[in-house]
């Protein structure tokens, strides 16, 4: 499991009600390109977001590797499996 904070004492109340809504949103939205949110919690500064923790590279990762410079097929296969 991997653990995300979002700091709400920036956010005022309209935006931490949107967050609150998208996280309920996300819960229900399931799709095997998507990490799963599997629980939030508060605080009275923080949300913590509980999700699905994945080993492999991220896709900033995997950019930086090929130093910005992807063959035009792959990067049409990755823009495919991310719509």
């Amino acid at each position: 499991m991997a653990i995300k904070i979002i700091e709400k004492t920036n956010l005022t109340f309209g935006e931490v009600d949107d967050i609150r809504d998208a996280l309920t949103m996300y819960q229900i939205a399931q799709h095997h390109n998507v990490v799963s949110l599997e629980d939030y919690f508060e605080s009275k500064d923080n949300i913590f977001l509980c999700l699905e923790y994945h080993s492999e590279q991220t896709l900033e990762g995997y950019i930086a590797q090929y130093k910005n410079d992807i063959e035009e097929g792959r990067a049409r296969d990755l823009g495919l499996k991310l719509a």
